[in-house]
């Protein structure tokens, strides 16, 4: 029997690292239905039926139980119709009901895939997860130079009062970095700075996941990007997910040189792009400046992950 057979996957990491396209593509298996960022404030409350007080909420004894009880129907493909109803404040809301329940009944009913979890913002959550609902979990990494481009690209909101407000948070995980993130908890803050800090945030906790748990696949997006049909089919391998000539089909129509390398404007995810160029963006849509004030604050975390070429 396949080690993995019915394993729920997490797919978690850095945000702008590529799990939403990571989670696409996996998702293009029939064994695979795909949960979005459940973790996410502005969830839809039929796929998972709880309101988030936080933003990268810190799951631990004292509050798992209604998380867990939530998410236990999400990983059982329960769609909650009433709770999703008394969201719908416009047509967009209805559209999106009816795709996600669609998905649900099919998927539980008729296909009885594993659960992926496509949820970066779950990261501090993650080996709670993964102890409670035996979970495979796949941790993307990114560049901070090509993270920062991101984060800037698509301006993300100071999340940094969320963090602070989370007291056993930053006790217990984030206390290296609690006075910078008072002090970019309560003023403006540029763009790029705040990208640094959420980057070191977020590598303090992978290199934390990496020496405490060697069953978890870590992967970069880079390496995924520059050579997608090998590297994906080692991470299909890895989850024992069969990698199909579908899939590798699919992995060519989303990443061929033909696709644009830019996602249209205002538009959050782009799913479909030259995955080879967009490894390269950053260094088009940031200033030098911008570069060197990053590789200053981030190389001496990023060493452990990219050498000082791939800065050139």
């Amino acid at each position: 029997m396949n080690q993995h057979n019915g394993r729920p996957i997490l797919i978690t990491g850095s945000i702008r690292s590529g799990t939403t396209w990571v989670g696409k593509i996996l998702g293009a298996s029939p064994q695979v239905a795909v949960i979005i960022e459940p973790f996410n404030k502005l969830h839809r409350m039929g796929t998972f039926g709880l309101h988030w007080q936080y933003q990268y909420t810190y799951v631990t004894p004292a509050n798992e139980e209604p998380i867990a009880r939530a998410l236990r129907k999400t990983l059982a493909l329960k769609y909650d119709v009433l709770a999703q109803i008394r969201a719908i404040r416009s047509p967009r809301n209805i559209a999106g009901f009816i795709r996600d329940f669609t998905r649900f009944q099919y998927g539980r009913f008729i296909r009885h895939p594993r659960v992926l979890l496509k949820d970066p913002i779950a990261l501090f959550s993650a080996a709670w997860l993964a102890e409670k609902f035996k979970m495979d979990v796949v941790v993307m990494i990114r560049h901070p130079a090509a993270f920062a481009s991101s984060y800037k690209r698509i301006q993300e909101p100071n999340r940094f009062a969320d963090l602070l407000r989370q007291k056993e948070l930053m006790r217990d995980l984030l206390y290296p970095f609690e006075d910078e993130i008072a002090r970019y908890a309560n003023r403006p803050v540029d763009l790029i700075d705040q990208a640094i800090l959420l980057w070191k945030i977020t590598f303090h906790m992978i290199q934390k996941y990496r020496r405490e748990h060697s069953e978890w696949f870590f992967h970069r997006h880079e390496d995924l990007a520059l050579n997608p049909q090998h590297q994906f089919k080692i991470l299909f391998s890895q989850l024992g997910v069969p990698f199909t000539e579908k899939i590798e089909r699919t992995i060519i129509k989303m990443n061929g040189r033909s696709n644009p390398v830019e996602a249209p404007a205002g538009q959050l995810h782009c799913l479909k792009r030259n995955s080879r160029e967009v490894v390269k963006i950053w260094k088009y849509r940031l200033t030098r400046e911008e570069i060197k004030r990053i590789r200053q604050a981030t190389e001496e975390l990023a060493s452990a992950y990219y050498s000082p070429e791939s800065w050139k």
